[in-house]
């Protein structure tokens, strides 16, 4: 997914972590947002299965909501860091 405009009034850029954010594309409801929302896909789930749940969040509550979508689930790893 490419960083920018994904929606009617939604932008997305790429996390540190290989995530996705999601937010409203009007700077001024994005940063007046006051709940955060993580999404963690399930043991056989893809974080493209939460694209559009993200992009429906932010366009139905722009100023409310700031979206961030996991790239994949951490407890993978073993304490070495590889899979």
């Amino acid at each position: 997914m490419e960083n920018g405009r994904v929606g009617n009034r939604v932008c997305c850029s790429e996390s540190v972590n290989g995530g996705h954010d999601f937010y409203s594309c009007n700077s001024s409801e994005s940063s007046s947002a006051d709940h955060l929302v993580v999404m963690v896909n399930g043991i056989l789930g893809s974080a493209a299965d939460w694209q559009f749940a993200a992009q429906q969040f932010v366009e139905m509550l722009p100023d409310k909501v700031f979206v961030h979508r996991m790239e994949f689930l951490f407890y993978l790893f073993s304490s070495s860091g590889s899979f």
